[in-house]
């Protein structure tokens, strides 16, 4: 089984990005129909192993053929062991010894054959088939093993340059993340250049990810920051409560702001860019009046407009965006029916006579149940409701959400 050597380890790095795309796709079509083949020689498998099972079990009844047939069994699987160990063995000595033995047990395994067909010979039709069936077997099982040892090797050349283009896309990543910082910073310095000396008034929203150098600068008016607590408690008798312990569930921060804007236009070009990131349920950072580092727009009022600003009603909720986990389902041995050709989240009924329930299917961290609710119009608590059994911060892509 072939697999990357070193020196192309090493000289993967220097591909560029166009080859190491095309050398994925090269792969991943070899893995792919490795696959289809491995199914198609499984299914012959299957095939001929039902007419041997027929045949043994017809067979069985006649005396003496059950200890013929378990005598060829023990010996193949002894030769198949020594055929194994050969192939690894690196010892002179010890490859001589196998060889003598494979050679030993080649000869059992005939005579082993000759005694079952002896055995069967009254029974031409049926030792017609159980030969038929044991020689394709032993050819279609070599046949799977040299596929399987094929889409493993195809596989780790798959992965080396995927590996290498995760690797780049991390590292663009993380330099376009340093490039939108200095350019955010470079904003907000320029903005609060210019408002009056120790003015706290101006608050400047843009992505936690700094996946954007956008920026949002709005002007305060009476922002208000509220801590919640659920406190655990039980009456004593002749006493006060007793609390057990105090738990947040909640961080808000509301107020009225203006967004300002060359024209009417302008100001409500920037409004709609501005509820986008709540739409989508973006993780963004506060600098204000509170300055957080993790907080979703969890509401938008649009308010009155005046010659160069308008209004905003906005409600910021402290949370940490969740992480979606990911897990991969085993496909089944020979089954198509397995593959997962899903290219996005798409709205499904659930076919069943007895439910009309809607959902999409996760496919990644913007697939929340926030933007869920957002999306189709309907009340997040409606759609926690009847999710009962996920977590709202512990989605997995390939869960459903139900949303009617």
């Amino acid at each position: 089984m072939a697999t990357p050597s070193s020196s192309l380890k090493s000289a993967v790095k220097h591909f560029s990005n166009t080859t190491i795309s095309s050398k994925i796709k090269k792969w991943d079509s070899a893995v792919s129909a490795s696959n289809k083949q491995i199914r198609t020689t499984q299914s012959k498998i299957d095939k001929y192993q039902d007419q041997l099972d027929k045949a043994n079990d017809e067979l069985g009844k006649k005396n003496g053929y059950n200890d013929a047939k378990e005598a060829y069994t023990q010996v193949d699987k002894q030769l198949a062991a020594a055929q194994k160990a050969l192939s690894s063995a690196k010892d002179k000595s010890k490859v001589k010894t196998l060889k003598t033995k494979i050679k030993s047990l080649t000869n059992q395994k005939k005579d082993a054959y000759k005694n079952l067909l002896k055995k069967s010979s009254s029974e031409s039709k049926t030792q017609k088939s159980m030969t038929e069936a044991l020689n394709k077997l032993g050819t279609l099982k070599k046949n799977l093993a040299k596929e399987k040892g094929s889409k493993t090797s195809n596989a780790s050349y798959a992965s080396l340059y995927k590996k290498e283009q995760e690797k780049r896309k991390a590292a663009a990543f993380a330099e376009l993340q340093k490039k939108n910082a200095a350019s955010i910073m470079k904003q907000i310095t320029a903005q609060e250049a210019r408002v009056n000396a120790g003015n706290a008034g101006k608050t400047s929203i843009y992505l936690t990810d700094k996946s954007k150098d956008t920026v949002f600068f709005f002007g305060e008016k009476e922002p208000s920051e509220t801590d919640s607590n659920d406190v655990d408690s039980h009456a004593v008798d002749n006493g006060d409560p007793r609390s057990r312990y105090s738990r947040r569930n909640s961080k808000e921060l509301t107020g009225t702001y203006f967004l300002f804007g060359k024209d009417f236009a302008d100001i409500d070009k920037k409004f709609d860019a501005f509820q986008k990131w709540q739409r989508y349920g973006y993780e963004v950072t506060v600098r204000g009046f509170s300055r957080w580092g993790h907080a979703q727009i969890s509401q938008i009022v649009k308010g009155t407009v005046h010659q160069n600003a308008i209004e905003v009603s906005i409600t910021f909720d402290y949370a940490k965006k969740g992480e979606i986990m990911f897990k991969r389902k085993k496909a089944k041995s020979g089954s198509s029916k397995s593959k997962n050709n899903n290219k996005g989240p798409k709205t499904k009924s659930t076919g069943s006579s007895k439910s009309t329930r809607k959902y999409i299917t996760v496919k990644s961290a913007r697939d929340t149940m926030w933007a869920l609710s957002v999306a189709k119009k309907v009340s997040l608590k409606s759609v926690e409701k009847l999710n009962p059994k996920l977590v709202p911060t512990q989605l997995h892509v390939g869960d459903k959400i139900y949303y009617s």
